[in-house]
């Protein structure tokens, strides 16, 4: 009886201790006094919290299945190897991977970050996000480098990461042979090879989802304390990078209830979700106090890209009525529909994919046909793994396509890609199955046929979107160009003062180009006189060239592009 006190007590110590540390570090980024040691208190607060917790039932055990290490290594150095070769070709980019990574390198001195703040600066970019992604990235080139290629190669744990736990999650839900299957067809799928070779941000968020997937997978499977934990720890993380896997929670509570439902959890492990909660709660509470005290980035980027009310919809001048909202909502979910079969319809500020369909014809029956399997195994069977990647897919075109502004952005739907090959493999399989029990020879073929024509088709796609493929901006690796051939190590730039050019062109240089950049007017009364300088002035007129002809009468066009012009600047 006393050591039953005891432990009751115990758990209570451990649960106030928790509590305080959190009330701390919200009253440290209330009063913005956040510091390394909030760090700690942050990381203390959610292990006293998992102390705290009195979890003494597991789960049911499992059988344990042996992962076929050398399939799946084979497959992971294939798909990385792929990924890496696509990365070396750096005369195709896009200006966000240059701009985060310029972000990243610039992070302050780590004694001073915001931890449970938001970087860049306001106004810096179009928005803002929890500094940890960056906070990775500065300790990466600060040990390899910066360049173009290092750039990109820091997205390589990422990518690791979401072909590890694609196999796990699809062996754990579905069978190791599906599991094969899924990383295979993920390996070649035209859209990731698409975005995967270069440094996006997004790409961390579905790491972070699927290694949420994995853990909460487990939660279910084993029972144990570590994993529940580990679920809710990184469901938080899906709210510290890109906006993209917010879909996270929504989706794993309309499972929860779905598997509750379906008998398919019990009341025990219900329970076990409240430590799962917790430390969600625990994970994101400095962020969520941030938001509200500070600044909510959280709907930063919802504001700026929402279709019917953000900043860039083309509809704001539209009278909203239910009506209106309906003809709108119809309007873009025809278009988005459309752009995963049909050419020219998808494809979005920069991630243009070739201008072709999000899906090669193959690989798009596949999918739909998949998709319909899925939904019909769950209405006959009520078994909600058939549903959940079928939710996730769905969440992820509602919110990343057809709730944005046109045309439908193929990149902010990425984060279902893995899912994709998911619905894909295990269709293929469960046909196998099928054939297979009814004695049908020839039935083995099924699945090496199937994945290799879906696998032949995304290589013919994604060899049709290379062939249109370019940089972002044709015209900043020309102007590189100039100024290497002019010796030039220093460029002034007449635009506005979070133009890209300068960072794109200190990366991409080795850091051997820097720059200042300000409007005109600006920039000139900047520029040093009795020596030869280097301006680049954005969408130039004759109006700019005289204002600096009049200051440095004897400057000199050294090229003229279509947005661009490159100026000798001498007294």
């Amino acid at each position: 009886m006393d050591i039953f006190k005891n432990k009751i007590y115990l758990h209570l110590l451990y649960f106030i201790l928790s509590l305080v540390l959190q009330f701390t570090i919200i009253f440290q980024v209330i009063g913005r006094t956040v510091n390394n040691w909030s760090v700690m208190f942050w990381i203390l607060s959610l292990i006293f919290l998992y102390l705290s917790f009195p979890f003494t039932k597991k789960g049911e055990s499992y059988p344990k299945s042996e992962t076929k290490l050398i399939p799946l290594l084979l497959v992971i150095i294939l798909a990385v190897s792929i990924r890496v070769a696509l990365m070396t070709k750096t005369s195709s980019f896009h200006i966000d991977e240059y701009l985060t990574t310029y972000f990243s390198y610039s992070l302050g001195d780590i004694t001073k970050i915001d931890w449970f703040g938001v970087y860049p600066p306001k106004g810096v970019w179009v928005s803002q996000f929890p500094v940890f992604y960056f906070l990775y990235q500065k300790i990466f080139f600060n040990l390899a480098g910066l360049s173009t290629i290092t750039m990109r190669l820091s997205m390589i744990p990422y990518i690791v990461i979401i072909f590890v736990t694609l196999y796990l999650v699809t062996k754990h839900i579905y069978n190791q042979k599906s599991a094969i299957i899924a990383i295979l067809i993920f390996a070649f799928f035209s859209p990731d090879l698409y975005l995967s070779r270069w440094s996006l941000h997004f790409i961390s968020s579905t790491a972070a989802l699927l290694t949420t997937l994995y853990f909460f997978i487990l939660s279910i499977k084993t029972g144990e304390k570590i994993h529940f934990a580990l679920f809710g720890f990184f469901l938080g993380t899906c709210y510290l990078t890109y906006y993209s896997s917010y879909i996270a929670l929504p989706v794993f509570l309309i499972y929860i209830i779905t598997l509750f439902i379906t008998k398919g959890l019990s009341i025990k492990s219900l329970i076990n979700f409240f430590l799962a909660l917790g430390i969600f709660l625990y994970t994101i509470s400095p962020f969520i106090t941030y938001a509200m005290k500070v600044d909510n980035f959280f709907t930063q980027r919802a504001e700026q890209i929402a279709l019917i009310n953000g900043e860039w919809s083309p509809y704001q001048n539209v009278i909203i009525t239910p009506n209106a909202v309906f003809e709108i909502l119809k309007k873009q979910t025809i278009l988005s529909v459309e752009s995963l079969y049909k050419d020219g319809v998808g494809g979005h500020a920069g991630y243009w994919f070739g201008k072709l369909a999000l899906f090669d014809s193959i690989t798009f029956v596949f999918f739909i046909l998949s998709l319909c399997y899925l939904i019909f195994k769950f209405i006959k069977d009520r078994t909600a793994r058939n549903i959940f990647f079928v939710s996730i897919i769905f969440f992820a075109f509602i919110t990343g396509m057809i709730f944005t502004i046109p045309p439908p952005a193929f990149h902010r739907f990425s984060i279902a890609f893995p899912f994709i090959a998911i619905v894909i493999a295990a269709s293929i399989n469960d046909f196998y199955l099928f054939l297979k029990s009814k004695k049908l020879r020839g039935a083995f073929l099924i699945i090496p046929l199937f994945s290799f024509a879906i696998i032949l088709s995304n290589i013919i796609h994604f060899k049709n979107i290379l062939k249109t493929d370019g940089p972002d901006d044709p015209e900043f690796p020309k102007i590189q160009r100039s100024l290497v051939e002019n010796n030039a190590h220093f460029v002034y730039i007449a635009a506005f003062d979070s133009y890209s050019l300068g960072k794109v062109l200190f990366i991409r240089s080795d850091k051997t180009i820097n720059s200042l950049t300000h409007r005109l007017e600006e920039i000139l009364g900047y520029m040093p006189h009795k020596q030869i300088s280097y301006l680049v002035v954005l969408y130039p007129n004759e109006e700019s060239i005289k204002i600096t002809k009049t200051v440095f009468p004897k400057s000199e066009i050294v090229n003229r592009y279509d947005r661009h012009l490159v100026i000798k600047v001498v007294d």
